[in-house]
């Protein structure tokens, strides 16, 4: 079967991430073409219920029903989909690359009238919106009540699942200990989990956790997990968070929180694991953007720290592991681990796309690339 993607803000992380999950649970799967927002994935029968939860950068999965450029067969194909509606049938479609949306709407419309279903078409509450967002097609009921529709070239999908935000939200405010400032966003914390091709069952190593949301995020993928932090009260709100993430979830997967030196954790951590997940300390806070001289300062505060972390994490990387972590660059001036050390090589992905992958935040001095390393034997 062939699928559509609706890719997130980050759509090079979101295709990264769907090769790299698909990669490590050995599932067929083809990614036949992609665009800025959409991707087209041959895939089988899954359960996709779970993997919009599991994975952070795709908004929207859905079906495709008709494929063809002809105008007759995709009349056909609409007036033969299945719905079960009695009275009234709320829909929206979303278009990309496209120009069958006035198309669709008009046979629908016809087939409605027929039928003698009332029909609301829904369009964006804001009007800069091109289309619905998430919260507002969970709002509407579009997936289990109504019918939102993906259009994408000659390829025309009906949507099945849909990330929720309102769940992101609610785990990123209950969780008792928070720090907004140091902290990873959940949508990206889950993306980094995936890059690393941690699975079920699998180990993960943070070696700068913090308040441990790249580990929360990780457990509820149903991974084990270890965190380390230099700083005592990081490891104290690391373990109250995934204690509560344990009982409000309902995992039974293991975790570890540790007070150390991610430049010594070796001597902590006995064991090797899957993966390193992790976005270091980045320096002081930058109120301006930093001159050539500002950069060079900093840079020779972190390279010690930064080295011995990847001595670190080549000894407990197992052969097949995965390292992924979070670079700065401050002006023109990027750490990058490859020149810190020779100890690992950059993954080179299936599709075009170049690592490291910048991730830029809104109103950030710091610049931020994310990579994906692999240990040298």
């Amino acid at each position: 079967m062939n699928y559509l993607f609706v890719l997130g803000r980050d759509p090079e992380l979101s295709l990264l991430e769907l090769e790299c999950y698909f990669e490590a649970r050995n599932i067929d799967y083809k990614i036949i073409e992609y665009s800025n927002e959409v991707a087209l994935v041959s895939l089988p029968k899954l359960d996709f219920s779970r993997l919009i939860k599991e994975i952070g950068g795709t908004i929207k999965i859905a079906e495709i029903f008709s494929d063809s450029g002809n105008l007759s067969e995709i009349e056909h194909s609409l007036n033969n989909m299945k719905i079960d509606i009695d009275k009234r049938l709320d829909y929206a479609i979303s278009s990309y690359n496209s120009s069958l949306q006035d198309f669709i709407r008009e046979i629908l419309k016809e087939r409605f009238r027929k039928e003698k279903i009332k029909v609301f078409y829904k369009k964006p509450a804001r009007k800069t919106d091109r289309f619905l967002t998430p919260s507002e097609i969970i709002n509407k009921k579009l997936i289990e009540n109504g019918l939102d529709i993906v259009v994408y070239k000659n390829n025309i999908a009906r949507t099945i699942v849909i990330f929720n935000p309102f769940e992101y939200q609610e785990r990123d405010l209950k969780r008792p200990k928070k720090d907004f400032l140091k902290t990873t966003s959940l949508r990206i914390a889950r993306i980094l989990v995936n890059l690393s091709y941690s699975k079920e069952d699998s180990t993960l190593l943070d070696s700068f956790c913090g308040t441990g949301t790249i580990l929360q995020e990780a457990l509820l993928n149903n991974i084990n997990v270890i965190g380390v932090d230099i700083d005592r009260k990081s490891v104290d709100h690391s373990n109250e968070n995934l204690k509560w993430l344990k009982s409000t979830y309902n995992t039974s997967k293991k975790f570890s929180i540790y007070p150390g030196d991610s430049t010594s954790m070796s001597q902590i951590i006995k064991t090797k694991v899957d993966a390193i997940v992790t976005e270091p300390y980045m320096g002081p806070f930058l109120k301006n953007i930093p001159s050539r001289q500002e950069s060079e300062f900093i840079a020779s505060k972190l390279r010690p720290i930064y080295t011995g972390f990847l001595i670190e994490a080549h000894k407990l990387l197992k052969k097949n592991g995965k390292l992924v972590i979070i670079m700065p660059k401050f002006g023109d001036l990027l750490m990058d681990p490859l020149r810190l050390t020779d100890l690992f090589n950059i993954y080179r992905p299936r599709i075009s796309v170049k690592l490291p992958i910048p991730y830029i935040l809104k109103n950030s001095i710091i610049e931020r690339y994310i990579y994906v390393l692999e240990p040298k034997q």
